[in-house]
């Protein structure tokens, strides 16, 4: 998306730009409101500001905590409320994050499953099951809705690979890997521990810088696709995974068992990423 991002934020900046009479903020400060914006949408004047005052301080560029400049920060944030009183931008700004979001979604679940799975502890902040667009100030002191989270946990527990997809929108795919890889440390935690040990896998094929794959130990393989947007289109052609000796079955796909050189697009038809169990040794 790096050429239309390029694009939209120079018509976007060139809107609004247009219409404000007061000092605008430096390029570098401009394009972190573009990057909020789009990072946190929607989001309320209240957020978007408190969130700018923190960061620009934070920054130490021109105002900060110690020394303030009232006239610098009250311009950006004259600016950042002029954005959000641009309804034509705004609009712009929501069909560009509909473009975004099934790449976006996907994404999330690959980082999730390398954080589960890669070497050390996952950390895992409290409200972050779902997706999560929230800032580190003000949102990261906000309450959680832990009964929605129960509610989707319980929904998640019986849920298929195909019923956890279909809540896309509402972040249950998320939820839905985290249940059951947490479920498998919990219960297999000397498979994700120092002892397992870590092995890049190299797929094969035109695809195979879209896939970032390893083994731990004798007992998992992770496979999590990356750059997902040509992968939504294409697929992953005609590029393979050589499994470690032994035969697979995926935690989120128990029904196939996989043995020496795989497709990826075959494992990965009913769910983004897979994690591969062996069941037996060779």
């Amino acid at each position: 998306f790096a050429p239309e991002w390029a694009q939209a934020v120079n018509e976007w900046s060139r809107a609004v730009h247009a219409g404000f009479h007061g000092d605008p903020p430096d390029r570098s400060t401009e394009y972190l409101i573009w990057q909020t914006l789009v990072a946190s949408y929607p989001i309320s004047e209240q957020r978007l500001c408190v969130y700018l005052q923190k960061a620009i301080r934070e920054s130490k560029l021109v105002t900060s905590w110690s020394n303030q400049n009232a006239r610098y920060e009250a311009s950006v944030l004259d600016f950042a409320r002029s954005v959000l009183s641009n309804p034509g931008v705004l609009q712009s700004v929501g069909e560009f994050v509909g473009q975004l979001l099934p790449v976006a979604w996907r994404s999330s679940l690959s980082q999730t499953l390398l954080k589960l799975t890669a070497c050390g502890v996952p950390d895992i902040y409290q409200g972050s099951e779902l997706w999560d667009t929230r800032l580190t100030d003000p949102d990261n002191r906000g309450p959680v809705d832990f009964d929605e989270h129960r509610r989707l946990l319980e929904v998640a527990t019986r849920a298929s690979s195909e019923d956890a997809l279909a809540g896309f929108e509402q972040g249950l795919p998320k939820l839905w890997l985290l249940q059951r890889v947490l479920g498998l440390r919990r219960f297999k935690p000397d498979w994700f521990g120092p002892s397992a040990g870590y092995r890049p896998l190299q797929p094969l094929g035109p695809d195979a810088d879209r896939v970032v794959a390893f083994a731990r130990g004798e007992h998992l393989v992770a496979v999590a696709p990356r750059l997902w947007r040509r992968l939504l289109s294409t697929g992953f052609a005609d590029t393979e995974l050589v499994l470690p000796a032994g035969s697979y079955r995926n935690l989120f796909d128990s029904d196939v068992r996989y043995s020496g050189k795989v497709a990826l697009g075959a494992m990965l038809r009913r769910f983004p990423v897979a994690l591969l169990l062996a069941e037996r040794s060779a």
